[in-house]
């Protein structure tokens, strides 16, 4: 052999060997003899002497010489090496020689290993998992597990060995899986699966590259989202639905409108026509109050029962909150559509309800928008509107429809900006209070004066209590303003009681509201005044009306009665008028009935009146209580209030109302 040839044989990460017909080795070089610690003198020896123990190469040299080629693999020392035998014969030689190298595989060895062990654990895992797993090469099932069977309804994962993953894939979802595995997409997207007899799921899919059986491949979780996709389902109709009817709710219904006023792609500019109907029921609190939160629920669920009744099936019916509901008609023809909806609400509202062996008679309060798409930007505005024409129509005596036009929203924008006037009033110092005299009949001697409060309006000039008192109310501004007038009031007493002995005993009279009655510690706040200014409680005397105390009686003559111990006189203003007071009037701890202005203004034409305030004035003396007549106007009513013993009045045949210092002028000069 020559020298080049040898040294490179020799240098070569193998052993080469050649073996002749009796198992002699002839020839043995290479670099891959070294971990074994051989080297050359193994040649001229049998190889069957050198591997005694090594029973795979004495039987693979075997076979060789027998003329068979074989490849073998098997470990030597420690190591592991794949052998290939080639036969060949010699010129006129009987038997065959071999010729043959091996290569040192034991670290090759080890990675396989390694990785044998790396699936196996991965197998182990994957089917431990409630989640189906796939390794798939280029779209080819590879592996998968028995959890991923099952979700497609194979029985073993065996099946779907070689198969496309495509094919797991419903139709509608085919492109959309392909794509991702070819752009190697590893964050979770959703797909539609498809089981072996046909049937579809939602499934979720999330791959990741993985290198399995020496290859990189992709390994995918596959999961069932069906229970997921109810869930999210069931959470979005709880969201968009109330849950005592099962109707759309507030956001669902501003939703719908929202899309009604969205601009059209054809048509008319100004749009179709659409209505909105907000529906309050009435005397709701009542009933819940008086039978419970119970019965109050499968009333408003009975409600909705019948309002579902009269619409159609485009309509959209809502339970806006509360006692509240909203109707939404889209494409109507003209308003009367809408108002004959309305009537039809109050003909199914008007049979009673029987609820929980009640039987409920109740009525709606119905505001109604009609307008084009291109009047309203926002369906908040469309519902502005019909809160203002719902409160209308609850205004007019209930059980009603009102339709809103421009004039109620004028009305409504003039009572937003009067609302903000009133709060800075009493900031501004724009209050004030003028007082009316409250006259002795018998002498004509002033013996008391009514606060009554004036706002000095930068723009509309003087307003007088009418103009703004019932706002002050809604808006909760009567509390800061009651606690104004009975400071002011507190002081107009102290400035009597230094003008001279006609004005010393006067007292003074100040309205006092529900709010105020029954705010918490009202007693104390007023006893705190009372201190603070040092008026004696015998100089003021507050008046309640007749509504205030039928409300809640109980409460209202306890609250009375505490405020009666700071040595205030108390009076029932505009007696007559609510009629249902009589039955407590003995119970409250009053000294004063007032006559309403009504029945003076009718007593001296009707003789019906006439004797009502006959009566009137009997039954406060027969209770001791002194009667005082207001709207005094003309002498042949004073006449006729003297000539029944009548004990006060007062009204503009004495004097209007007055700044202080205009009274006081009066005492100074006439106390009669």
């Amino acid at each position: 052999m020559g020298a080049r040839l040898r040294a490179l044989l020799s240098n070569a990460p193998l052993v080469h060997f050649a073996i002749d017909p009796d198992g002699i080795l002839t020839f043995s070089e290479g670099r891959g003899l070294e971990p074994l610690g051989r080297t050359a003198e193994v040649v001229g020896r049998s190889v069957f002497e050198v591997h005694a123990k090594v029973s795979w190469i004495c039987d693979s040299v075997r076979r060789a010489l027998a003329g068979e080629a074989l490849s073998t693999t098997g470990s030597v020392g420690g190591r592991w090496y794949k052998v290939q035998y080639i036969p060949f014969s010699e010129d006129g030689a009987e038997r065959p020689s071999v010729l043959g190298f091996a290569m040192d595989i034991t670290e090759q060895k080890a990675a396989e290993e390694q990785l044998r062990e790396s699936e196996d654990r991965f197998r182990t895992l994957s089917e431990s998992t409630f989640e189906g797993i796939i390794i798939h090469d280029e779209g080819a099932v590879v592996l998968a597990n028995q959890e991923l069977a099952w979700l497609f309804g194979y029985d073993d994962a065996a099946e779907l060995l070689g198969r496309s993953a495509l094919e797991l894939a419903a139709p509608e979802s085919r492109d959309e899986v392909r794509r991702r595995i070819r752009e190697g997409y590893e964050e979770p997207y959703e797909a539609v699966g498809l089981r072996k007899d046909g049937s579809t799921f939602p499934g979720e899919i999330q791959a990741k590259p993985i290198k399995y059986q020496g290859r990189l491949m992709r390994v995918a979780a596959i999961r069932d989202i069906t229970d997921r996709r109810r869930a999210e389902e069931q959470l979005r109709h709880a969201v968009l639905h109330d849950a005592l009817t099962g109707l759309p709710n507030r956001a669902l219904f501003l939703d719908r409108l929202r899309h009604t006023l969205a601009p059209l792609r054809h048509g008319s500019d100004e749009g179709p026509l659409f209505g909105v109907l907000l529906l309050d029921v009435d005397r709701f609190k009542n009933i819940n109050d008086s039978l419970g939160h119970l019965v109050g629920d499968r009333l408003l669920s009975g409600v909705a029962a019948r309002l579902a009744g009269t619409l159609r099936a485009s309509d959209t019916l809502a339970r806006f909150g509360g006692d509240e509901f909203t109707i939404l008609l889209e494409q109507i023809e003209d308003a009367s559509e809408v108002v004959r909806v309305a009537e039809r609400v109050q003909e199914a509202l008007a049979s009673p309800l029987a609820v929980d062996g009640y039987e409920v008679v109740t009525s709606a309060s119905i505001g109604i928008v009609v307008a084009r798409v291109a009047a309203y930007g926002q369906p908040e505005a469309v519902l502005r509107d019909a809160d203002t024409a719902m409160y209308r129509a609850k205004a007019q005596g209930r059980a009603r429809y009102q339709l809103f036009d421009e004039a109620m929203h004028t009305r409504v924008v003039g009572l937003l900006q009067l609302e903000t006037d009133l709060r800075q009033a009493l900031a501004r110092d724009e209050l004030r209070l003028h007082y009316q005299p409250i006259t002795a009949l018998a002498d004509g001697r002033i013996t008391g004066v009514e606060a009554l409060i004036r706002w000095e309006h930068p723009r509309r000039g003087r307003l007088f209590p009418d103009a703004f008192l019932s706002l002050a109310e809604e808006t909760g501004l009567i509390a800061p303003i009651g606690r104004w007038v009975l400071r002011e009031a507190c002081r107009a007493v102290t400035r009597l009681r230094a003008g001279g002995p006609a004005a010393r005993d006067v007292v003074v009279a100040v309205n006092l509201s529900r709010r105020q009655l029954f705010q918490p510690d009202f007693k104390g706040e007023l006893e705190r005044l009372l201190a603070e200014t040092g008026t004696p409680g015998t100089s003021l005397q507050l008046e309640v009306t007749e509504g205030v105390i039928i409300e809640d009686a109980d409460v209202a003559v306890s609250l009375l009665a505490e405020i009666r111990g700071l040595g205030l006189s108390l009076s029932i203003d505009d007696f007559g008028t609510g009629y249902s007071s009589l039955s407590q009037l003995h119970r409250l701890p009053v000294s004063v009935l007032k006559l309403d202005r009504s029945f003076v203004a009718r007593m001296t034409h009707h003789h019906e009146s006439r004797e009502l305030v006959r009566a009137i004035v009997s039954l406060g003396h027969n209770l001791g209580l002194a009667v005082t007549a207001e709207g005094i106007e003309t002498p042949a009513q004073l006449d006729e209030l003297r000539a029944l013993r009548c004990d006060y009045g007062q009204g503009y045949l004495f004097a209007r109302p007055e700044p202080l210092d205009d009274v006081l002028a009066r005492l100074q000069k006439d106390p009669r």
